[in-house]
């Protein structure tokens, strides 16, 4: 079987390509997590251990009641951007329910 040329070009831009993680190491904005669960447990550990500052931590606004969380007071998005203004969402769940995808969507713009 051979391999076209057209293949191991796509594969070599792929491997070219910045992770995430890298990407987030690199970048001057803050880092922000969406959301309060494991998710969320095992990117802070992560973010931690690779040094990218985690600036904070927001849920959608019904799961917003005062609480804290990996030690920071739990905002609603519109309470990070007020304190923020541009930031890096680092989205700490997932969900195959449309409307949930919809409003990450949303959260996106």
């Amino acid at each position: 079987m051979s391999v076209s040329g057209g293949f191991l070009e796509k594969m070599d831009d792929i491997l070219q390509e910045k992770t995430l993680w890298e990407r987030l190491q690199s970048e001057s904005c803050p880092v922000v997590l969406y959301g309060m669960g494991n998710g969320a447990e095992k990117a802070f550990a992560e973010c931690k251990r690779r040094g990218i500052a985690v600036s904070g931590v927001f849920a959608s606004d019904g799961f917003v009641r005062g609480q804290t969380f990996l030690g920071f007071r739990v905002e609603t998005l519109a309470q990070v951007e007020a304190r923020l203004g541009d930031f890096v969402i680092l989205l700490c769940f997932g969900s195959f329910l449309p409307d949930v995808m919809a409003h990450i969507d949303g959260v996106s713009r």
